[in-house]
């Protein structure tokens, strides 16, 4: 493009430059014609003063010797003056023919000089003065005749000299208006030339940048050459990188965005400009469903509004530490949208993207390791009191040995007053039952390793009802008639289980369903097989008084009991029995009045474990 511009505008200069000289020369010419016709002009001019002069000098030798007649010197001047207009004459250049003419008539003008000479000066000579004033005349007429003739035949050439300049200078100006009309249109032209040379590729430039903006990046610049042409190819190139850095910012980003949204931990992401300071801007799946709201809800809310156990004063110095690039970790308790909460483990730090800086919080719920936490301090706690249970239940088995067989030693006294033996009694049964909770206590904290074979359940829970309904003497107990239902599966399969544990776990809740019933009641046993799950739930409910609510989140604690004489022990080993099994036990309300407790056990598998 630049060698075209170049080549355009080199035209352009010549064709001025041409255009110029053609005025100029044009201009020259008429000049010249019109200086020519002057000059001829002139010359006719002088010849007709020429012959005013010597029409003069002829008058005056007509009136000489009148009154009417001019001095001599008159007549000398008029002559030197038509001296001076002849040699005027011969200034100019003439042609041969004309040069002869103006000789001849310098040669004739002498001769006139030279008579008119002898009439002024002759004066006694009558005779011969008449005869110079005759010659002198006759010159004169001559001289008037040749000048005549001259004039005569110049005017003619001179007409047609003027006509001929004439129509040149026309030609002339009319060549000028061309020439000054076609200069701008051919000016116009040449720019136009250039003006769609340039602007064409431009616009085309033009339009890329514009879609290129609107982020087509998949379109091209055709067809364009010279300096426009690289221009395009570099323009190509740049959008072919473009449109490859996008795609693999956008498969990264897609990375990022799907390990971000696949993510176990809640992951936020925080503003920390000024008006909107901790104002949730991301947030994945895993927040979401960890805090209870949709991911758009987070979007609308602040980290803040999860009821952060920090003050203002803490979050700021927060925030500053790590603004200043450091990564904070610490423990906080959050609340989901229900009102609940659960405690966290944050791990947070600032993160920049583009020219803009964000908190990323990563939030992880310890509720499990909490409560792992919490189980193996109590099993440390239970591991202790093991020992220390093992060893004050080894003093106190010698001593309550020793204090049992004194006792007893005592009742066989005849001599015994009522009042005595009945306290000996007393003592004997409270010896007894330090030492149930002491064998309980021991049970407890050191459990013996379960004997694990396929058994049946519904023979083991049956086992365990005839037991407990023989020791009511018949179903009835002190204080009023139990009545025993039974709704056992006939197609329950066998569990892996201890069966000597396991009928220790049901004689607990048996016992315990038959005293909360003090008045009588009744007393249902019911097995059944759930094959969603492959799990066997055996359930033994009473229409007893029930478990409060606040009983039923301390009921499986050690040490814990509503009976005014119970030692809280054994539901807390029912609850380490069923799962040294792998199953679980809950409590709750049964159906009009009482309490059930629901045991759940895995199915097992007979092909793998012998039968018992």
């Amino acid at each position: 493009m630049k060698r075209k511009i170049i080549i355009i505008f080199t035209a352009f200069c010549l064709m001025a430059l041409l255009s110029s000289v053609l005025i100029i020369t044009s201009i020259d010419q008429s000049v010249a014609e019109l200086h020519k016709l002057i000059t001829l002009h002139q010359v006719e001019l002088f010849r007709e003063h020429l012959i005013r002069k010597i029409r003069r000098v002829q008058g005056d030798l007509k009136l000489k010797g009148t009154r009417y007649a001019r001095s001599a010197d008159t007549m000398v001047e008029d002559s030197m003056v038509m001296a001076e207009k002849l040699d005027e004459c011969f200034r100019c250049h003439h042609s041969k023919t004309a040069m002869d003419q103006l000789i001849d008539l310098r040669e004739n003008l002498h001769i006139y000089q030279g008579h008119l000479s002898r009439v002024i000066t002759v004066r006694a000579n009558a005779a011969r003065l008449a005869a110079e004033e005759e010659s002198a005349f006759r010159v004169g007429e001559d001289l008037t005749e040749k000048v005549n003739a001259i004039i005569s035949s110049t005017e003619v050439k001179l007409q047609q000299m003027t006509a001929l300049a004439l129509v040149q200078i026309r030609k002339t100006k009319l060549f000028l208006y061309v020439i000054a009309a076609l200069v701008p249109f051919l000016s116009a032209g040449l720019g136009y030339l250039i003006v769609k040379g340039v602007t064409n590729p431009l616009q085309a430039i033009l339009q890329a940048t514009r879609r290129l903006k609107e982020g087509d990046l998949s379109y091209r610049i055709r067809a364009l050459k010279d300096e426009f042409g690289e221009v395009a190819a570099s323009f190509n190139d740049m959008t072919t990188t473009l449109m490859q850095s996008r795609e693999k910012i956008e498969q990264s980003e897609m990375r990022y965005r799907t390990l971000f949204e696949l993510a176990g931990d809640a992951i936020f992401i925080l503003s920390t400009e000024e008006d909107s300071l901790l104002r949730i801007v991301d947030a994945n799946r895993a927040a979401a469903d960890m805090h209870g709201y949709t991911p758009e809800e987070l979007r609308s809310m602040k980290i803040t509004d999860f009821g952060q156990p920090e003050t203002p004063d803490q979050v700021a110095a927060l925030v500053d530490r790590m603004m200043k690039g450091e990564w904070v970790k610490t423990e906080t308790v959050h609340r989901r949208k229900d009102g609940t909460t659960f405690p966290a483990e944050v791990s947070a730090g600032s993160i920049v993207f583009g020219e803009r800086t964000f908190i990323l919080k990563i939030y992880r719920d310890i509720t499990e390791r909490k409560k792992a936490e919490k189980d193996r301090r109590k099993a440390e706690q239970f591991k202790v009191g093991g020992e220390l249970a093992a060893g004050l239940s080894h003093e106190l088995k010698n001593s309550l040995g020793g204090i049992k067989i004194a006792v007893e030693v005592l009742l066989e006294e005849a001599s015994l007053s009522p009042e005595d033996r009945k306290v000996l009694e007393d003592v004997t049964k409270e010896v007894r039952r330090i030492e149930m909770i002491t064998k309980g206590l021991l049970d407890f904290t050191r459990p013996s390793i379960p004997q694990l074979s396929l058994v049946n359940l519904n023979v083991i829970l049956e086992r365990t009802l005839r037991e407990i309904s023989e020791g009511m003497n018949g179903g009835k107990n002190a204080a009023g008639a139990v009545m025993v239902v039974r709704d056992l599966d006939d197609h329950l399969p066998k569990v892996m289980a201890d069966p000597d544990q396991v009928r220790q776990v049901f004689e607990i809740l048996l016992a315990n369903a038959v005293e909360a019933m003090g008045k009588g009641g009744l007393v249902t046993a019911r097995t059944v097989y759930r094959p969603e799950t492959n799990t066997v739930d055996v359930y033994i409910a009473d229409t007893g008084p029930g478990v409060s609510n606040d009983a039923k989140k301390m009921i499986f604690d050690p040490f814990f009991t509503t009976k005014p004489k119970g030692d809280g022990m054994g539901l807390s080993i029912a609850k380490r029995l069923v799962e040294q099994h792998g199953g679980k036990i809950q409590v709750q309300d049964n159906e009009g009045a009482g309490a059930v407790f629901r045991l759940t056990f895995p199915a097992g598998q007979a092909e793998k474990i012998h039968e018992t």
